[in-house]
């Protein structure tokens, strides 16, 4: 099993850090160049308001990352099981955290078009542009039935790279060609989501 290209998997968790503070110091760079002129009191409640305003999103982010390891966890384990694949925890840990490199490069992607765009670059700046990465906003000009639309509204740039990279980690422990791996993808971790945009649908149509 040729797994060698994972055992870099340490440089992700370091790469995100880097990437968040990388905005975290843009961010408040932005908001010193900004006000600049202006007396310290509105400066710096200026500069507080985008510093919580990044330790919410900072915090979102977190937490959907721990909550998207847990499930791609358990959807891949419950999968290798079934179809009879003996791979070692250490390896399956190793290749979901390799796939959130897909984090890393979107995130890249996101500070590009907010940089040369001429953006302001502010919190809000970063959550518009990662709002317009999801596939509801490709669609919603279509005659989509509604109990469709929701569950495809947590589909973006991101989780799309996630599963394509997720699919070349799993083509490393399975040790089969690209296509079969991404198949074993969407019939494992792809189970997992489906499951989640029933439950994000019926949560949905119970509160509203």
């Amino acid at each position: 099993m040729n797994t060698k290209h994972l055992n870099y998997y340490w440089i992700i968790p370091i790469l995100l850090l880097l990437i968040f503070l990388f905005e975290y110091y843009m961010t408040l760079s932005y908001m010193e160049e900004m006000y600049k002129y202006t007396n310290a009191e509105v400066r710096t409640e200026a500069i507080i308001q985008q510093k919580n305003s990044f330790y919410i999103k900072f915090i979102q982010d977190l937490v959907f990352i721990v909550l998207q390891f847990i499930g791609c966890f358990i959807c891949l384990n419950i999968g290798l099981l079934f179809f009879n694949y003996k791979v070692k925890i250490k390896n399956i840990l190793k290749a979901i955290t390799v796939s959130f490199l897909a984090i890393v490069i979107v995130q890249i992607v996101v500070i590009g078009i907010v940089k040369f765009s001429n953006l302001t670059f502010t919190v809000g700046s970063l959550q518009s542009i990662e709002d317009k990465l999801y596939v509801t906003n490709y669609i919603n000009n279509l005659n989509i039935p509604t109990y469709l639309l929701m569950p495809l509204d947590i589909i973006s740039l991101t989780h799309i790279v996630f599963v394509l990279l997720l699919a070349y980690a799993i083509k490393l422990l399975i040790k089969k060609n690209y296509l079969k791996s991404l198949i074993f993808t969407a019939k494992t971790y792809g189970v997992g989501v489906a499951i989640w945009f029933v439950f994000a649908m019926v949560m949905e149509m119970n509160f509203n």
